[in-house]
């Protein structure tokens, strides 16, 4: 009578065990998913703009928990390197702050400064790819970073400080539909259906323009100046924002922004071509490289040792 009572006892424990099993697996699983999503993850780096602090193939790890709060995070030191939200395309970005609300940003000779102090990682290297006169890269004029309370008049803008206003106005109101119109004028009366023609970006009319080019500062720096070295008769740019109601000239900024600055000076696409960026885009702060890869001269993934482990430091000035 002794043996069919082991054997059930058996089954019962069993199940017990497999109970507790899987109680704790699924306990250990929610915990995974709780630190993924509000402490702690990771990313491989696509790029080479944060080069040679960061490499394409570096797989990084990141903390997330001080800046899920959106603007009430604590606003990072400069020269803190941060994960954020493009305001391009949405898409994570990694990039190093130089600059914070209420700071000036210019620079000259490809030195980067905030205020009177240069950035120490920024250097010259190579030749630059635009004319220098096209190239805030090499040759930016001073910018003060918007800070809360200002008030931004559109109208009374340079074309690049237009650009970057209208960044931190979709910034600010990211849950209207905001529209950005260009407009050709001779005399102070607008040309109907302007068309491009012999510019070197872009051939087309002007109310066509691909998104690209739409918000790129650079572009309409050029043709601003081509339209000026070209026509036969004085012409100039006017630009026109609306929401869903009215055209806008005024508004005033309610967040603190930060002025983002890529390591690889030279193929960065940082703040100087896209504007500052609102704190409440930032993700995370990157703290170490988990490893690294990258691909030999037949196409095969190899370990780079010398990454693994390697710490990803705030740069002082």
């Amino acid at each position: 009578m002794q043996a069919p009572m082991n054997n059930e006892h058996s089954v019962v424990d069993r199940r017990v065990l497999l109970y507790r099993g899987l109680k704790h697996f699924a306990l250990v699983l929610l915990l995974g998913l709780v630190a993924k999503s509000f402490i702690i993850d990771s990313v491989v780096i696509q790029g080479d703009q944060m080069s040679p602090t960061l490499l394409k193939g570096d797989r990084i790890v990141y903390f997330k928990a001080p800046y899920i709060i959106g603007d009430l995070s604590p606003l990072p030191r400069r020269g803190t390197p941060v994960l954020f939200r493009s305001v391009v395309d949405n898409l994570p970005d990694l990039l190093r702050i130089s600059s914070h609300s209420g700071d000036t940003v210019s620079a000259d000779s490809g030195i980067l400064y905030t205020g009177a102090r240069p950035f120490e990682f920024s250097s010259v290297k190579g030749d630059s790819i635009i004319p220098p006169s096209y190239s805030p890269r090499d040759f930016f004029e001073p910018y003060v970073v918007p800070s809360p309370g200002d008030s931004i008049r559109l109208s009374s803008l340079s074309t690049r400080d237009f650009l970057f206003s209208l960044s931190v106005l979709l910034q600010e109101q990211p849950h209207k539909t905001i529209m950005f119109n260009a407009k050709v004028l001779s005399s102070d009366s607008v040309i109907d259906n302007f068309t491009v023609d012999d510019f070197a970006l872009y051939n087309g009319p002007l109310n066509q323009l691909p998104k690209h080019l739409k918000y790129d500062p650079v572009f309409w720096q050029r043709f601003e100046s081509h339209l000026q070295q070209n026509a036969s008769q004085p012409l100039k740019l006017r630009f026109s924002v609306f929401d869903d109601t009215h055209e806008i000239d005024l508004f005033k900024v309610s967040g603190n922004y930060v002025f983002l600055i890529a390591d690889n000076w030279l193929l960065g696409l940082d703040s100087r071509y896209f504007g500052p960026v609102r704190i409440s885009r930032i993700i995370a702060r990157p703290f170490g490289v988990l490893w690294s890869h990258n691909l030999d001269s037949d196409g095969n993934r190899r370990f780079i040792k010398s990454r693994i482990g390697k710490i990803i430091k705030r740069r002082e000035k």
